[in-house]
Parts: C-alpha cells; structure tokens; sequence
C-alpha cells in the first residue's frame, strides 16, 4: 500500500512541473506578433519571407546568429513589422509628384525596396537603368513607380544604330560582283576582340552595336559550372563570382560569400530523385539570396564541375565563354544571348 501511495506522490509531482518547465522554454511573446514552431525541412530565410518580414530581424528577435542553424520544434518569435521597416520616402522628392522616390539606406537591397512598395524588383531596376540588382549604395535615389513614364536615367544605354534600308531588288540576268568588295566596316576600338569573341562581335552587328567597343583584353580564370532546371552557373573562382544566366533570358552576377567552416549543404533538405541540392558557394547563394532557390530549380548534377573559362568586358557588357557551353553575350540591360 505505501508503494502506490509513493508512486502516485511521484507522478503528481512529475504533473505539476511539466507546465512550468514548458512555459519557461516558449519564447516571449510581449514583442512578437506570431510565435511559429520549426517544422522539418524549414529555412530561417523562408519563414521570414512567409510573414513579411526580414531574415535579419527574424533572427535578432531570436538571438540567432547563424541563419542556417535552427531545428525542428524550436519556437521562433515573429517580431512586429514596426521594429524592421524601412524608412518612408523623402518628403520633398526631387521631380515631380507623379512618380514615388525612394532614397537608399545602409543595408538595403533592391529586392527589399521593390517588396515593400508592392512592385516587381526588375520593373524598378529597369525604370532606374539598373543592369546589375545587388550594385545599389545608399544616398542612391530609385524611381519607384510613376503615374506618367519616369524621366529617363542620367546614363541611358544608347540606342542601337538602325539597320540601313534593304536594298531593292536586283535586276533580272546574270551581273558581275564589285571589285574588292572586301568585309563588313566595324568601329574603329583601342582594343580588338579577337578569336571566338572577335568572331561574335565582328560578324554580328547587333551584339557590337549593343556591346560597344572591349574595355579590356579577353581573361582566363579558374572556373566551374552547374546547370540547373532553370538556370546555368558560372562560379568564377579567382574572382569569387557567381555568373547566373537563367533560362527565361535573364542573368545576374552574385558575390561568392562562402567560407571555410561554413555549411556546404543544408541536411534538412531532400530533393527529388535525379535532383541535387548545390554545394559550397553556390550552394550558400541558392539557399540563402532572395528567393533563388525557386527561380533556379534543383541542381542537375551534385557539385560544380571544372571547366575552362574566359571573359572580356565592353562598353556595355561583356562575353563569357565556357569549353562546355561556348560564347555568352551578357548586356548591362540584365539580358544575354548564347553562341555556340
């Protein structure tokens, strides 16, 4: 009998302390709007984006300090968005009402700017003649969005010459050529592109039109690349580059911020059979930079590849070329086109 009476003591006790051990682990709630439990598979940086909010002010509520470390089950403080807006647009912008202005602060992103306005982050890049979204600085001030076009940036890319008319129809029966009529003219550079770029560039007039004359003599570099379901990668090793060229077109250089010590995969993460999950640096951009996960796909193959590579910049952009892929012409206007 004194045993049961024991025992039932024992789990009365057991009973009382687990509410209070519980409530001593949940998070305080007096600043946070929602408090959100980690499920499997979960990124710090996507259950940031899911309520509205930054990865860095998602995790200064949590005490986190590496955005890649949390587990299933912990409970993560959702900060009110009054702790993390940015700073409201100045109250005299400096043209006319029609368009809303925003003035760049430390910290800032492009991508950032254009979600809290409700805007599309390439409209905004391209009402400002932004080529490259990660190369803003603060004081910079962004056309956001305008009732009337926007005035035209203070360093528009020039138009691309027009085409000479067709020439009309030859006359009927047989005429001899021109003597000597010799190559197409090409502008007159300090540099000339040679070999397969000199080739693009001399025999294209849309690409030399659109790229203007070299800036620099053509580099090799220590390179890999990746493809993806929607994207290919060029991992630029000396200069610790990432090229993106996605399939819609489009393409963006990221820096190479991984380190030694940094995670080389996030261990939560499954995909599908076939399908990698990218490693390193590029791995670290793909998990972590806004929302390249979803634009790039799943990995075609488990790690970057060694390739040859070499790059030469224009006036208004430069070319790429891989052994794998061949030649890529990248525009400052954020597009690029493939020679093979």
């Amino acid at each position: 009998m004194k045993r049961y009476l024991l025992l039932a003591l024992i789990v009365a006790l057991m009973l009382t302390l687990v509410p209070a051990a519980t409530a001593q682990a949940a998070p305080s709630e007096g600043g946070c709007r929602k408090v959100y439990v980690v499920k499997r598979g979960d990124m710090l940086s996507r259950i940031a984006a899911r309520f509205g909010v930054s990865t860095k002010a998602l995790a200064k509520a949590n005490n986190i300090r590496n955005y890649n470390k949390i587990y299933r089950g912990q409970r993560l403080c959702i900060p009110s968005k009054k702790h993390y807006q940015p700073p409201p647009p100045p109250k005299h912008p400096p043209s006319s009402g029609a368009c809303v202005y925003h003035v760049v602060k430390r910290g800032q992103s492009l991508a950032g700017i254009a979600r809290w306005y409700g805007v599309n982050m390439w409209t905004v890049a391209k009402k400002n003649g932004i080529s490259n979204p990660n190369r803003i600085y603060p004081g910079q001030t962004l056309v956001i969005k305008c009732k009337k076009a926007p005035p035209k940036p203070s360093h528009p890319y020039p138009p691309p010459h027009p085409y000479p008319p067709p020439h009309p129809y030859p006359p009927p029966g047989y005429y001899p050529p021109p003597p000597h009529p010799g190559d197409p003219s090409a502008p007159a550079c300090s540099i000339t592109p040679v070999h397969g770029f000199g080739k693009v560039w001399y025999y294209n007039p849309q690409v030399r039109d659109a790229l203007g004359c070299p800036t620099e003599t053509e580099n090799g570099f220590t390179a890999g690349d990746q493809a993806f379901k929607n994207a290919y990668v060029v991992s630029n090793q000396d200069g610790k580059q990432i090229y993106v060229l996605f399939n819609n077109g489009t393409w963006v250089v990221m820096p190479n911020t991984w380190h030694e010590g940094d995670p080389i995969v996030n261990p939560y993460m499954h995909p599908p059979y076939g399908w990698y999950q990218p490693t390193y640096g590029v791995g670290k951009m793909w998990r972590n930079d806004d929302n390249f996960s979803q634009r790039m796909g799943w990995a075609k193959a488990p790690h970057v590849r060694p390739v040859q590579a070499t790059k030469q910049r224009y006036d208004y952009g430069e070319m790429l070329w891989t052994s794998s892929r061949g030649i890529f012409v990248l525009y400052d206007s954020g597009t690029w086109r493939h020679f093979n």
